[in-house]
């Protein structure tokens, strides 16, 4: 086997170990939820945001006994559901925009010495932890209200058996539901875009 072949074949937690920086070295050894590059942090919190205005613009696809149904039309109205869902893409936004520029940071201030390497690292799992779990755990929990909208009368049915008909029901707010997904998308756009932007510095990427 040649030299370019071993190369090619190396352990990617090795290769981090032996050439990576002080950072690469404390992120490999790291116990942390969420071991991935920050690029594909942004990468997979754009994907949540950009489902997310999937999904409320597809309240506008509810058949006319569905909407009959439900206590308001969840596309001319602002539910619960949906400002769930704003929460959601809102603190995902937040998270992401943090870690882009700790991304960032890091870039400019490497090489950098242990102390300063484990406070990012620090950083950066918190803000992980809330855009993923708080965020995105949020937003799920949207994502059940508005797939069990689709699903028909019948589990509609169920859930207000269980709940009762809240989470359909309008808040006084003059926001359409439109508009957040409008701007989940946007947000969603800026992480993808943002994350192809950030070079692939062959950081070890985690599982």
């Amino acid at each position: 086997m040649t030299d370019s072949d071993d190369r090619g074949t190396e352990d990617p937690v090795t290769s981090a170990l032996v050439d990576g920086s002080t950072y690469d070295q404390i992120r490999v050894q790291r116990i942390s939820t969420f071991k991935w590059p920050v690029r594909r942090k942004l990468f997979r919190l754009g994907g949540l945001s950009s489902a997310m205005s999937a999904l409320i613009l597809s309240l506008a696809l509810l058949p006319s006994g569905v909407v009959e149904f439900l206590p308001t039309d969840p596309y001319t109205a602002l539910t619960r559901t949906v400002l769930v869902a704003a929460i959601g893409v809102a603190v995902m936004a937040i998270s992401g925009v943090l870690l882009a520029i700790a991304e960032a940071a890091r870039k400019r201030l490497e090489p950098m010495d242990e102390a300063r390497a484990e406070a990012m690292l620090a950083f950066e799992e918190m803000w992980s932890l809330i855009g993923f779990v708080i965020g995105g755990g949020t937003a799920a929990i949207a994502a059940g209200f508005v797939i069990a909208a689709h699903a028909g009368v019948d589990v509609l049915d169920g859930v207000y058996r269980l709940i009762g008909p809240m989470a359909y029901t309008s808040v006084p707010a003059p926001i359409p539901p439109s508009a957040v997904a409008v701007t989940a998308l946007a947000v969603g756009t800026t992480f993808l875009v943002v994350s192809a932007v950030f070079p692939d510095d062959g950081q070890w990427t985690g599982s």
